[in-house]
């Protein structure tokens, strides 16, 4: 009977370390564009911090690395009168707590009525490693920005952040800074990180090929061209593109399979004789996208030279994505 009882009580402990272990858990929501909100509280706010030259920071353990942050989410409120006018967010490496982003906003996005408020980051930070959020909202003794804390669970990834040299995270009881009853380490600071998986973009170096009919009509389409973010950008004939064919990883052409100025003999090289029928019959027109080689390979065609550039004015958005190369 005692052995039951005992086995009873060593369940009831496991089933609660079991509990707390939940608590620790990081949560990831998602949010549009493929982003992601990851955090550690659960929206509810037991107390408010109010700090001075201290910073409350979250250390975050991305889904996945390279990790690309966007934005900060803070849930927190105005109290009593406050000097200040902006707050710092910081972002900071675990490993050695170097800074690789600080950032200034308006402490006015704050108001008396708690709840989260959404900073955009103005240029992205890509992290290789676990990192800490750090915000400081440089209260007084008269008041300042309170941030929300969750006290409910209890996973030590919020710290106090001290600019020492070298700067270092702190997990002394909050009542040894006279702020709350509650140890820091007891509790959740109620910061949010929104960003995503980072996917490195490689610039593109574009190739166009058409003739001078089909050139002069694409003006719109060619200025805006120039005004992309690629690394090259060659206009070519017919008959001297080849020189320029290998430094290229995307290739335009502008016309069909009878295109004048032996445009029609390059577009024949890579569309199917069934594809080529299909340009030839009145009225018709399309983009085609094809890969060779690792080059992609663009044909904006009509059966005319206005169905030509019909089909590159319906198509240019898409023809803009395609040229983007991942």
């Amino acid at each position: 009977m005692k052995n039951k009882k005992t086995n009873k009580k060593i369940q009831l402990i496991l089933i609660a370390v079991l509990l707390l272990s939940l608590l620790s858990v990081l949560s990831i929501t998602q949010t549009t564009n493929g982003k992601k909100e990851i955090f550690y509280d659960d929206a509810s706010a037991e107390e408010f911090a109010v700090l001075q030259e201290h910073g409350a920071a979250v250390l975050f353990d991305a889904p996945s690395y390279p990790w690309e942050v966007h934005g900060v989410k803070i849930y927190g409120r105005g109290v009593n009168e406050y000097a200040a006018k902006e707050i710092s967010v910081e972002i900071w490496k675990k490993s050695d707590l170097s800074s690789v982003g600080k950032f200034s906003f308006p402490a006015s996005k704050f108001s008396n009525v708690e709840s989260f408020v959404y900073f955009e980051l103005p240029e992205s930070i890509v992290i290789n490693e676990s990192f800490y959020v750090v915000v400081f909202t440089y209260s007084d003794d008269k008041g300042g920005i309170g941030i929300g804390i969750d006290s409910d669970s209890r996973n030590k990834n919020s710290v106090i952040f001290k600019r020492d040299t070298p700067p270092k995270v702190d997990w002394s009881p909050a009542t040894e800074l006279g702020l709350i009853e509650t140890p820091y380490y007891d509790v959740n600071f109620m910061i949010r990180v929104i960003g995503r998986e980072y996917v490195q973009v490689n610039k593109s170096r574009v190739l166009v090929v058409a003739n001078t009919v089909d050139y002069s009509l694409a003006g719109d389409f060619v200025r805006k061209l120039r005004d992309a973010d690629l690394e090259s950008l060659v206009f070519a004939s017919a008959e001297n593109y080849e020189n320029y064919l290998n430094e290229s990883n995307v290739l335009i052409i502008l016309g069909g399979p009878d295109a004048y100025e032996g445009i029609g003999s390059i577009v024949q090289r890579y569309l199917s004789a069934g594809e080529q029928g299909f340009l030839r019959q009145q009225g018709n027109k399309a983009v085609y996208i094809k890969q060779e080689n690792g080059k992609k390979i663009i044909i904006i065609a009509g059966a005319d030279r206005w169905l030509t550039k019909a089909a590159l004015q319906e198509n240019e958005d898409k023809i803009f994505e395609e040229i983007q190369v991942t």
